[in-house]
């Protein structure tokens, strides 16, 4: 019966916009949708459409969709009115987005792959899109090669900075953070610039958004990102080392100090003082920030 409503429910809007087409056939999965198909869909609402073309979907799974391009290209239109549901698209936060980059976005295949790939339950659906038409609008051909990176940075800081962040044994005063009028769109710049100047171990754009994300995953000044740039200079296969080489500060842990003491908390200061395993792990991951992308303990959890 859901089946039979939606067909008989998206037949109306498909009739309309297809003139004497029939609906059945503009509405089969089997093949790409059409302009027209794609439109009377939006038109009946994000969260209508979403729910019910999915119910269609379910019903016309075989064991070869997941291979057909025809079925893969629902899937995604499906997934853009749940997302866009989700986003309360374009209301809120939302309104200023122009509908011809969200038409972009739901007919870009490489980047919805990517993005529906990444995407938890937890994330902040406005948010992310937010982060993503401002990427596009700001950085319209960098967007072509780097989408990947737009999606990293967007999936990541959805949420803001938790006040325990990096941990809970060094104040937050003490800390090189981010000023906090940092966008996503200049944390994007910042990764940007450093790949194209030749910063980074590996060529961001080779990256998967799963590796990404491991690597933009701070809220470290980019001041202090480009000291590590700079002088951090383990080889990759021996990046292990960035955690050893600050000395382990025995007298600290065995007198139960557990809370970094200094008054700053940059690389330096540590790699001069030393410290207990958290500050260790605290340094890894920053100076990862010369690319490489594989997790680490400190890290692993954030997202």
């Amino acid at each position: 019966m859901r089946t039979t409503r939606f067909l008989l429910s998206l037949g109306a809007h498909l009739a309309a916009a297809l003139g004497t087409q029939s609906a059945a056939k503009a509405a089969d999965i089997s093949k790409v949708p059409t302009a027209p198909e794609i439109a009377a869909i939006k038109s009946l609402g994000w969260n209508t459409a979403a729910f019910q073309l999915g119910g269609v979907l379910r019903t016309g799974y075989k064991s070869t969709s997941g291979t057909d391009p025809a079925f893969g290209r629902w899937r995604r239109i499906q997934q853009w009115c749940a997302f866009l549901d989700q986003a309360k698209y374009p209301k809120d936060g939302t309104a200023e987005i122009p509908t011809a980059i969200v038409d972009e976005f739901i007919g870009d295949e490489s980047l919805s792959y990517q993005l529906f790939a990444n995407l938890r339950t937890e994330d902040d659906a406005s948010k992310v899109l937010g982060t993503l038409a401002a990427i596009r609008h700001a950085k319209p051909e960098a967007w072509k090669v780097y989408k990947a990176l737009a999606i990293a940075v967007a999936v990541v800081f959805d949420r803001n900075r938790p006040d325990s962040w990096p941990h809970h044994q060094v104040k937050s005063s003490a800390v090189p953070l981010e000023s906090d009028s940092v966008t996503n769109v200049d944390r994007f710049n910042f990764w940007l610039e450093s790949d194209t100047a030749g910063k980074l171990m590996l060529d961001i754009k080779k990256l998967e958004v799963e590796q990404i994300k491991f690597i933009v995953d701070t809220w470290i000044s980019f001041d202090e990102l480009r000291w590590a740039q700079k002088n951090v200079r383990f080889p990759r296969n021996d990046f292990g080392r960035a955690f050893s080489c600050i000395n382990y500060d025995t007298p600290r842990y065995e007198e139960g100090k557990l809370s970094w003491l200094g008054e700053s908390y940059k690389l330096v200061d540590i790699e001069k003082t030393g410290g207990i395993c958290i500050d260790q792990a605290h340094s890894r991951p920053t100076a990862k920030q010369k690319g490489d992308w594989r997790p680490t303990p400190h890290r692993v959890g954030l997202r």
